[in-house]
């Protein structure tokens, strides 16, 4: 979510970014998808209820929308040197983020 910042704060001199996600909607997505694979049965109505409610209560309380976290959306804008870091064997956030 650092990147997400990186287009418009010219204080920031670079950015390491660790494990970093281009979407938070898509990784969720795939963490719904990663549990289906380990045989967790998630229905699609119940992943959409959580989703809902989790994004009710962050809007709430923190006053922001959490589909709108979409680092990648800021990428073509960011004029900041950025290190994107990720564990080869990383099996929470895939590399393709």
């Amino acid at each position: 979510t650092a990147l997400m910042h990186g287009d418009r704060d010219p204080s920031i001199a670079c950015m390491v970014l660790d494990s970093s996600f281009s979407d938070l909607p898509k990784l969720c997505e795939e963490m719904v998808d990663k549990a289906r694979e380990q045989g967790i049965n998630v229905p699609n109505f119940v992943s959409a209820v959580a989703i809902r409610m989790i994004r009710g209560s962050v809007k709430k309380q923190a006053d922001f929308d959490i589909r709108t976290i979409s680092p990648i959306a800021h990428a073509p804008r960011c004029f900041i040197p950025a290190l994107f870091v990720a564990g080869e064997h990383d099996d929470f956030i895939d590399k393709s983020h």
